[in-house]
């Protein structure tokens, strides 16, 4: 069977089912956290996300980037880098808030719940830039806090 292919083809065919793998996000190119970053929007191009579609993304769920760091940092040898991709990706989400309008209570509380959530969000980047497995974890027990008070204020359920 080999002999009929030619070394040249099975070079192309491997190199190609390789390339193939490697854009769909399968085998073993990166972790699945990394995989969910290369997905980010440049800003010239970004596109605009509804508050639902925003908090989908950054905090709903087991595939949500909140849930990937916050199990991460939980591992004996977390992904730092993937980790810092994914608070960096959440921070870009969060901030788009503010183009929105608040379903309830003012726009300035809103933004400024918003602004709160991103100054913390880079304090867990920071930690987990220093590898910082114990701050990191308080870090983003803190970012939480920011959630139960926009959730508070502007939430109307």
């Amino acid at each position: 069977m080999w002999k009929n292919l030619g070394l040249t083809s099975l070079i192309a065919t491997a190199c190609a089912l390789a390339a193939g793998t490697m854009a769909r996000g399968t085998g073993t190119y990166g972790t699945t956290e990394t995989r969910r970053f290369q997905g980010v929007v440049n800003d010239a191009n970004e596109q605009e996300l509804s508050t639902k579609e925003i908090m989908g993304k950054a905090h709903k769920g087991k595939q949500s980037l909140f849930f990937l760091v916050q199990q991460d940092i939980r591992k004996a040898k977390p992904d730092w880098q993937a980790d810092e991709k994914n608070v960096a990706e959440m921070i870009r989400l969060v901030s788009m808030l503010t183009k929105n309008n608040p379903p309830k209570g003012s726009k300035e509380g809103w933004d400024k719940l918003v602004q709160e959530y991103v100054d913390k969000a880079k304090v867990v980047q920071e930690k987990l830039k220093e590898e910082k497995v114990q701050e990191s974890r308080t870090a983003l027990n803190k970012l939480m806090t920011t959630c139960k008070s926009c959730h508070d204020t502007h939430n109307p359920k």
